[in-house]
This record gives C-alpha cells, sequence and structure tokens, in this order.
C-alpha cells in the first residue's frame, strides 16, 4: 500500500524469499534464492497483515497461499 515506508498502513508478516521487506524490488527479490517455501523453487514474495489479539501477536505456523481463476 505504501512501498518503502514500513509501519505506514498495517504491520505484514512476509513469508517465501527471505529477503522480502517494505523496500523489496525485482532485483533485490531475484538476487535472494532463500526462501520459507516447501517448495525451494519459489522465491517468491508473500505478505499478510499480521493478526493480533489481546493477548499478543499471533505468529503463524505455516500458510497456504492458492490462486484461483
Amino acid at each position: 500500500m505504501y512501498p518503502g515506508q514500513p509501519g505506514r498502513a498495517m504491520v505484514p508478516d512476509f513469508f517465501g524469499n527471505t529477503d522480502t521487506d517494505a523496500y523489496s524490488d525485482y532485483t533485490s527479490l531475484n538476487a535472494n534464492k532463500v526462501t520459507t517455501c516447501d517448495d525451494k523453487a519459489d522465491i517468491s514474495a508473500y505478505w499478510l497483515p499480521q493478526l493480533r489479539r489481546a493477548s499478543g501477536i499471533v505468529v503463524p505456523d505455516s500458510i497456504k497461499t492458492y490462486y484461483k481463476k
């Protein structure tokens, strides 16, 4: 929503490419081949809004992402 301006909108959790942050671009992501994905060939970057409860941040141990056409 606000590239290069972390903390301006929501707090995101990043997954996939381990170099993913508010300043990521094609060049920086393509240069890093390390991923948290099961499929080690998937160096894409994923993010979703951080989930918070009164007791604190909910830290997911996995996510499943799919696209439907």
